[in-house]
């Protein structure tokens, strides 16, 4: 119960930490106007004057580094229930950090280089249990560097947990300088001289391996789903437009949290030419698409024993389908709501021959309002891949289903 009032402050929280950002910047803003993000026919710059007011100023916190010393409130449950070796690394992350410079001090980098594939943000993301423990069983300083934009453009450390941002006397070079075997997860237990004596590793993505490793190193007395959420709650808290971009989203559709599901449908994914945005086909679901959407909006209300449902997918189309085409559009038995107006990129491969250098991070801010979306709701119903997956993690695990693993009672039966 303790854990549901918490989580039921969430907006209020993100509302405030943009409202002291707008207090302290604003000025700045004025003496310093930015050029703006760079017009497109995707979509993204009307959903950034909609969903993320004051836009160009929220950015410019993005990358400062807080001075808040008291641990968030999501730390503070976090802690309560972590493991203790958990604790004794978020400890002696924080001190050991102090001691950059200090010959004895070893890190260990997860990495993203913009010249190679890094895969999607869930699957970047979601092994991060898996990086902490990695990291306190090697005796390492972990960092989170991506190059496909910053990790720090959308997520930060909040304060009181683990900091993970690579400080800038640090460098990755040009490519990691490790590769963790397929299937073997445990390197601790090897005596290879490389791991131990390089002083700053540098590891590519793994797969999602955090089963493996849960009954072992994540168990809690709270529950049979381990900490996951609590490591997560760690590690990571919203950019500050992001963190407004979700309080706006919510506030708009209606939003409370905890008293609404999610349904994420993973489509087929798309990649664009820049010169043929604004003039895309509309890709609308085919029968079969259609039912896999029918019965995951089925099982995230039968589950929920709610109504209240935020649909989101990685294709706009399919959002507009489900919003104005479905069944579900006006049907009684479901209030169905989501967003719509801007095409949705991948963020490994957001279009043909992309320019990260050039090239705003707001295009990808949607992807991590879901999440947070997923994260701040009652339930999860996902489809393939990692991406619903993840939401449902961040949501705690408690109310979940794989909609394409579960065939539930269909709400069109009772129109």
């Amino acid at each position: 119960m303790f854990t549901r009032i918490i989580l039921g402050f969430v907006a209020y929280q993100l509302a405030f930490k943009s409202r002291q950002c707008l207090a302290r910047t604003q000025e700045h803003l004025r003496q310093n106007p930015s050029k703006g993000v760079k017009q497109c026919n995707d979509g993204i710059s009307q959903w950034l004057k909609e969903y993320v007011p004051f836009y160009e100023l929220l950015r410019m916190n993005v990358n400062e580094k807080s001075t808040e010393e008291v641990p968030t409130d999501a730390v503070k449950q976090a802690m309560e229930v972590i493991p203790d070796w958990l604790k004794e690394y978020v400890a002696w992350h924080s001190e050991q950090r102090k001691k950059i410079n200090d010959p004895s001090t070893k890190f260990l980098t997860v990495t993203c280089y913009k010249d190679h594939k890094c895969a999607g943000v869930s699957d970047r993301i979601r092994p991060m249990p898996y990086y902490v423990l990695l990291a306190f069983k090697l005796q390492r300083v972990l960092f989170v560097k991506w190059q496909k934009f910053e990790l720090e453009d959308f997520l930060v450390p909040p304060a009181g947990g683990i900091d993970w941002r690579l400080p800038k006397e640090l460098s990755i070079g040009e490519n990691r300088n490790f590769e963790i075997e397929r299937g073997h997860y445990n390197i601790w237990d090897d005596d290879d001289e490389f791991v131990k004596n390089t002083k700053h590793l540098t590891i590519g993505w793994v797969p999602d391996v955090y089963s493996g490793f849960q009954k072992e190193y994540f168990s809690t007395k709270e529950g049979s789903n381990g900490c996951y959420s609590d490591v997560m709650d760690l590690l990571f808290e919203p950019s500050t437009p992001v963190a407004a971009a979700i309080t706006e989203t919510m506030k708009k559709l209606d939003l409370v949290p905890k008293q609404y599901s999610t349904v994420h449908y993973r489509a087929p994914d798309f990649v664009p030419y820049p010169k043929d945005m604004g003039s895309l086909e509309k890709r609308t679901p085919d029968q079969s698409r259609k039912d896999e959407i029918s019965n995951a909006i089925s099982c995230a209300v039968h589950i929920s024993h709610n109504k209240n449902i935020y649909f989101t997918s990685s294709d706009n189309d399919f959002v507009e389908y489900v919003l104005e085409e479905s069944p579900f559009a006006k049907s009684p038995t479901v209030d169905i709501k989501g967003v719509t107006g801007y095409f949705r990129y991948h963020s490994d491969n957001p279009t043909h021959s992309f320019d990260w250098e050039a090239s705003d991070p707001s295009v990808l801010y949607p992807v991590f309002v879901d999440l947070w979306i997923m994260k701040n709701s009652k339930c999860v119903a996902f489809t393939k891949l990692g991406f619903g997956r993840l939401g449902s993690r961040l949501n705690g695990d408690d109310c979940s289903v794989n909609a394409l693993g579960e065939t539930c009672p269909s709400l069109l039966s009772k129109r």
